[in-house]
């Protein structure tokens, strides 16, 4: 369902008495807020009474006493199944049936689907227009937490914030029209290529993507420059560890060495003195 902006005029149908009502008929905007400043009006295309849309319109019923604003809804169920609503619930703002969208199509209402969007629009009443709109994409708390939010900041600071939007796209409406006006003016330029106004744009243009090649191989150096410093400095301190084991290898060898050397050294000392004793003996015995 497509909704109007912050900003732009509530449109009405033609006949708004048309549209049957619980509890009845209404003629004006005026008496549908109940002669209150901001109304919150309820918009879907639902054609029965959906779940969600239960939940909303059962749910806003406890939010309005808070902010003493007015709440309204128009979707296309019908005059039946609110009234049987309104017995069994404590909803009692107005709940309009437009079950051949003579007003949901002027607010943007697409073809019914269940479980189609539930849209929320609080109205500047005196003035008929859109402060602001509430969608229910985050679920039924998310919708009705952000509208207690909303209309409880009051209706000028909710006029104020319409109004920077409005400017706000008026902004951006020029941004594109100058864009375009650009690029209408670089076509034509084009098509007389040649011309010395065409040429310097052409040039700066040049100039400009010579300027952005220039930084981009700066970044491009300076990250090549970054890694090979980060290598050399992994290089080095896999030599250190190198060096290290390599020393400590070459003091195990040594030491090893020279335990070997001892021990021959003892088993030297020990077989002369054994053959010192047998001639001794030897000796002793002639």
């Amino acid at each position: 369902m497509m909704s109007l902006p912050a900003g732009s005029s509530l449109p009405l149908p033609p006949t708004l008495d048309s549209l049957e009502g619980v509890p009845g008929r209404f003629r004006s905007l005026e008496e549908l807020s109940d002669g209150r400043d901001l109304l919150v009006l309820v918009a879907s295309s639902e054609s029965s009474m959906s779940d969600r849309l239960r939940q909303t319109l059962v749910g806003l019923q406890e939010v309005a006493p808070q902010h003493g604003v007015q709440f309204a809804a128009v979707t296309m169920v019908g005059a039946a199944a609110y009234r049987k609503l309104a017995r069994k619930t404590s909803v009692s703002y107005p709940l309009l049936s437009d079950p051949s969208r003579a007003w949901l199509g002027l607010l943007g209402g697409g073809a019914p689907a269940a479980g189609g969007e539930v849209v929320l629009y609080v109205v500047a009443v005196p003035t008929a227009t859109v402060l602001a709109r509430f969608g229910d994409e985050g679920g039924v708390p998310q919708l009705l937490e952000a509208v207690g939010a909303g209309v409880g900041r009051g209706r000028a600071a909710l006029e104020a914030e319409a109004a920077t939007r409005v400017q706000g796209a008026s902004k951006a409406a020029e941004v594109a029209a100058l864009q375009a006006e650009n690029e209408r003016l670089r076509q034509e330029l084009a098509a007389t290529a040649g011309t010395r106004i065409a040429e310097e744009r052409v040039a700066v243009r040049a100039e400009m993507r010579r300027s952005a090649a220039a930084e981009v191989a700066e970044v491009n150096a300076r990250q090549a420059a970054r890694q090979t410093a980060e290598r050399e400095q992994r290089e080095a301190a896999e030599s250190e560890r190198e060096r290290r084991r390599a020393e400590a290898e070459e003091a195990r060898l040594k030491a090893a060495t020279q335990r070997a050397a001892e021990r021959g050294e003892v088993r030297q000392r020990s077989g002369g003195e054994a053959d010192r004793a047998q001639r001794e003996a030897a000796e002793s015995e002639r």
